[in-house]
């Protein structure tokens, strides 16, 4: 099998490791398995970068508020750092629309007067690429996976919700 993984001696162990670490969550571990595969990393190399954001996750993580582990918060932190501008804030906005199909369609209305003028589909190409969202094979579409929704609008500061006025704003036009 072909992958751009670097492959190790220690994998099997460090992938032991991993998954315990992200508590053997799905979602967790295919999100990791998408930056390493980006990144041609070693799954080492993946858990020092996911060690490195814990800290900063625990200083916005509350587990009395967040409905999901911390393991899932530690790993969209490591990836959502990676994210350029337009990927970002197509993910805030994807954070307040339903997690059911999205169509693609929807990214040919503009978000918001004066946004940046970014490629909409290539930000979402780049969150595919981190499996931040799933596109269907059968049809123009793409899902937000919840987890992803609920970590988005938590982490991500907006006191005045100006991201979800703008998705509705978006899903309105």
């Amino acid at each position: 099998t072909h992958t751009k993984r670097r492959r190790m001696d220690d994998d099997n162990t460090q992938a032991r490791i991993l998954a315990e670490t992200l508590g053997c969550l799905a979602l967790a571990l295919e999100q990791a398995g998408a930056y390493i595969f980006l990144h041609r990393l070693t799954l080492k190399d993946y858990l020092e970068k996911w060690h490195n954001q814990r800290d900063s996750v625990l200083s916005w993580y509350d587990p009395r508020l967040m409905q999901y582990p911390k393991s899932v918060a530690v790993t969209w932190q490591t990836t959502f750092g990676e994210l350029d501008e337009s990927a970002r804030q197509l993910l805030q906005h994807l954070a307040w629309v339903s997690p059911a199909p999205i169509p693609e369609s929807l990214l040919d209305v503009s978000i918001a007067e004066g946004e940046n003028k970014a490629d909409p589909f290539m930000a979402l190409a780049k969150l595919e690429s981190y499996s931040l969202v799933t596109r269907a094979t059968d049809n123009p579409s793409f899902s937000v996976h919840r987890l992803v929704q609920e970590v988005t609008r938590r982490q991500c500061e907006d006191p005045d919700y100006t991201r979800l006025n703008e998705a509705l704003r978006w899903i309105d036009a």
